[in-house]
């Protein structure tokens, strides 16, 4: 496996996880900060694509059942030594299917659990970033479109065993409402988890 703070010949490349951006213990992963935190430093100091990035890798993790998304497990990488952007996805998998686990590691505008969690917190996010309402809008609903596709799809053929693959279709539908706004209704098309996407 490649490091991807290693330059090709071993040379560091820097790197701080959110923790240390917070300046907080390892301890205190879980605390004092949200993912709104995080997402409004990317999207002032690492840029849009970063912050854009952000969405989409957050509700990835909430349709997989990843519980454990802390402040350790999300880092920015300085490439030139200078310009912070998120650094590469680490820490992907469906904690779900061995602790079964109603929250998110950290909280969302007002959503601490999965079953919360909709189109409007990310507007939200968007708004105190400083990026625009419906800036995360579209990667969102991109994001649960193409998971739910691949899923349904693919599930059968992965290599992870059966009870991960029933926790992720659990989780799918614990997050039916990800692509919905909080009155029921759809963003942009119908992308709701109504049979958990994948029966």
């Amino acid at each position: 496996m490649r490091r991807f703070d290693r330059t090709g010949d071993g040379a560091r490349i820097h790197t701080e996880d959110f923790a240390q951006v917070f300046r907080q213990y390892p301890d205190n992963k879980y605390q004092g900060f949200t993912f709104g935190d995080i997402g409004r430093v990317l999207a002032i100091y690492a840029g849009d694509r970063s912050a854009e990035e952000f969405a989409k890798r957050l509700v990835y993790n909430a349709m997989i059942g990843n519980a454990n998304m802390h402040l350790k497990n999300w880092s920015l990488i300085y490439r030139d030594a200078r310009t912070p952007a998120i650094a590469p996805a680490y820490h992907l998998l469906c904690t779900t299917a061995f602790i079964p686990d109603e929250s998110m590691a950290l909280r969302l505008g007002a959503a601490r659990n999965w079953h919360e969690l909709t189109v409007n917190e990310f507007v939200a996010l968007g708004e105190s970033a400083l990026v625009g309402a419906q800036a995360p809008v579209r990667p969102v609903t991109e994001t649960v479109e193409r998971f739910r596709d691949v899923w349904r799809n693919e599930r059968t053929h992965l290599p992870g065993s059966r009870s991960t693959i029933d926790a992720v279709d659990r989780q799918l539908d614990s997050a039916r409402r990800l692509a919905m706004s909080r009155n029921g209704r759809a963003v942009g098309s119908d992308l709701g988890f109504a049979s958990g996407g994948a029966r």
